[in-house]
């Protein structure tokens, strides 16, 4: 289910009333699940949407989008890989 839940890219509360989940019990697991992962050494898995457009728009749209629980930044181009991986690592704190 924390795994539906982080590559839907809906809030948590979206998610949960969707599905008649309690908000509680999924947050209780993403913090178990993620305080596991660092406890092993890993990096929590993490699936963030990702929507690029071809062409640079004209109209004051966003050519990159990323959505994170409680936050969306917009890039009028694509940052850089390393750029964006330590953003998310940032947020994820």
């Amino acid at each position: 289910m924390v795994a539906q839940f982080e590559r839907s890219g809906e809030r948590q509360a979206e998610f949960c009333a969707r599905r008649s989940i309690g908000l509680s019990s999924l947050q209780h697991w993403l913090y178990r699940l993620r305080r596991e992962a660092r406890k092993a050494g890993k990096p929590a898995e993490r699936f963030v949407p990702v929507v690029v457009s071809r062409a640079a728009p004209t109209d004051g749209t966003a050519a990159c989008r990323l959505r994170m629980t409680g936050a969306e930044l917009s890039f009028s181009e694509l940052p850089p890989a390393g750029y964006v991986a330590e953003l998310l690592r940032l947020m994820d704190r």
